[in-house]
């Protein structure tokens, strides 16, 4: 079933971390967003804050991403996928195309939680 009506681009950068999570997970980088902000040396929190915009994702997550699944700085901040390494936008354009047929995980809309929900920690 097709989730017509619904926008897959991706708005801020912390919808296109949710896509390089998604890269990841897909190439076998990572298991989990909670295992992706590991391996870049992050809490959970800090991970979870910057896929929800709460907090700006610095330039030194941004260039070790890049460097890990080949999406360019220029793409995380500003959307310009043409800056990508090829490799990764036909990652990308595999993941937006399973959203969109509601294959792989959820669909997002606009205003969801960005981030792998395994980040999310109750706090007592």
């Amino acid at each position: 079933m097709m989730n017509e009506g619904l926008d897959f681009t991706p708005k801020t950068p912390g919808d296109r971390l949710y896509e390089v999570q998604q890269v990841a997970i897909k190439r076998g980088l990572a298991r989990s967003g909670s295992d992706l902000a590991a391996q870049l040396g992050l809490s959970p929190q800090v991970y979870s804050d910057y896929c929800t915009g709460k907090t700006r994702i610095p330039t030194s997550v941004a260039r070790e991403l890049h460097f890990r699944v080949g999406c360019s700085i220029d793409w995380l901040y500003d959307g310009e996928e043409h800056r990508n390494t090829n490799a990764f936008n036909c990652d990308l354009h595999g993941i937006r195309l399973n959203l969109q047929r509601g294959v792989g995980g959820r669909p997002r809309r606009n205003g969801d939680a960005a981030c792998d929900a395994s980040l999310v920690r109750s706090v007592d």
